[in-house]
C-alpha cells in the first residue's frame, strides 16, 4: 500500500466518526505523520461564528500547519458501500491556502469507473474505490 492511500484510508477511518448524514473525514500530515485529525460534525461554534456544521477540513486545521498534505475522505451515502466525491468546497480551499496547506488528497466516486485499490482492513468492506492521482490539488501560496 502507497502512503496516499494510507492516509486516504485513516481519513475514511475518521469519517466513520462523524454524526452527519454525508460522512466526511481528514487527515492533516507532515514529514509522514499525522499531526490532526478531524470530521464533520454538527458542533454550532466555530471561531465564535454559528455554523450548521464544523466541516472535516476546518476541524483537522485548527492547528494551522504550512506544508502539510491534507487527505480528506466522504464515505458513499445509501447502501454505505463505497466513497464520495469528497474534493473540498471553497471555503475550505481557502483555509487550506491561509493556513499553508501544500497538497490536498480527496476521495472520487467510484460507481461510474469501477477501478480498485487496495484498503486498509479496517475499511476494506467499503468495496471499489479508486484514489486518483491527479485528484489532488497543489495549492498556491498567498
Amino acid at each position: 500500500m502507497n502512503r496516499t492511500d494510507k492516509f486516504l484510508g485513516l481519513a475514511a477511518e475518521e469519517a466513520q466518526r462523524s454524526d452527519m448524514y454525508h460522512k466526511h473525514g481528514a487527515v492533516l500530515v507532515k514529514g509522514g505523520h499525522v499531526v490532526a485529525k478531524g470530521h464533520n460534525s454538527r458542533r454550532t461554534r466555530l471561531h465564535g461564528a454559528n455554523h450548521c456544521s464544523t466541516h472535516a477540513e476546518m476541524n483537522a486545521l485548527r492547528k494551522r500547519i504550512k506544508g502539510c498534505d491534507l487527505y480528506v475522505v466522504q464515505l458513499a451515502v445509501g447502501d454505505g458501500e463505497g466513497l464520495s466525491d469528497s474534493r473540498p468546497c471553497h471555503l475550505c480551499l481557502g483555509w487550506l491556502r491561509t493556513c499553508g496547506v501544500k497538497r490536498v488528497f480527496f476521495s472520487v466516486k467510484t460507481a461510474r469507473h469501477g477501478a480498485a485499490v487496495q484498503l486498509p482492513p479496517s475499511i476494506a468492506a467499503l468495496g471499489p474505490t479508486r484514489w486518483m492521482k491527479q485528484g489532488h490539488q497543489q495549492l498556491p501560496q498567498p
